[in-house]
């Protein structure tokens, strides 16, 4: 997936330069009082969404997809987080200000015995995605969010790029050659022991080097 997914991230970087202009001129570019948007279509070789959720280090990560399979996204990255129910009013506001918005999470409830109904609203967390990648037939709609009153002036690209924590393909680990075998560092161990009991050798220090190739 390393080509694949490095196709999406440097697509991804051009978007934000774009959504970061202070006038931007995309059409598909959605304003909104508080955030702004801007989507495309991405035509992956690996179509199945789930394999995309590992290629991204960010903590916050929601995926979903409901039981008719007509609808299935992945949201990465997290603006603003709200965790307690006294921040339901700012939800509510943040989407009617920007009613593109997706704001992605869970709510727990408190079940009661023989009762079909949920009852008492108890723990919930929410956030607004920086990242949204819903799957469309044969293509990925991929939408990103970000602060009206983020600009490239304060913050750069590649900033933006770490928030949403896309794994660098590029410097990912594909080799890692030990120097010595377990069999040669054992008798060399074993023979550092030997002299230390038939010297005045107090303490051997033993080193091993590993090469990683990147």
């Amino acid at each position: 997936m390393s080509n694949d997914f490095n196709d999406l991230k440097n697509r991804i970087k051009e978007e934000l330069i774009e959504l970061s202009n202070n006038k931007p001129v995309s059409d598909r570019i959605i304003k909104g009082k508080d955030y702004s948007s801007t989507s495309f279509d991405w035509i992956p070789k690996d179509k199945d969404l789930v394999n995309y959720i590992e290629e991204f280090n960010s903590t916050k990560k929601f995926y979903f997809k409901n039981k008719k399979n007509t609808q299935e996204f992945l949201a990465i990255g997290a603006w603003d987080l709200f965790d307690k129910t006294q921040d339901y009013k700012e939800i509510i506001n943040r989407i009617e200000n920007n009613d593109f918005l997706k704001i992605c999470g869970a709510q727990r409830f408190k079940s009661v015995k023989n009762q079909d109904n949920w009852h008492s609203i108890q723990e919930c967390l929410y956030f607004i995605p920086k990242l949204i990648i819903e799957k469309q037939a044969d293509l990925f709609n991929i939408t990103i969010v970000m602060p009206n009153d983020v600009s490239t002036k304060d913050i750069k690209v590649d900033s933006l790029l770490n928030s949403i924590k896309l794994k660098d393909q590029d410097n990912q680990l594909v080799e890692s050659i030990e120097n010595i075998s377990k069999e040669e560092w054992i008798k060399i161990t074993n023979s550092a022991i030997k002299e230390i009991k038939e010297s005045d050798t107090e303490k051997v220090v033993l080193s091993r080097k590993q090469s990683l190739v990147y």
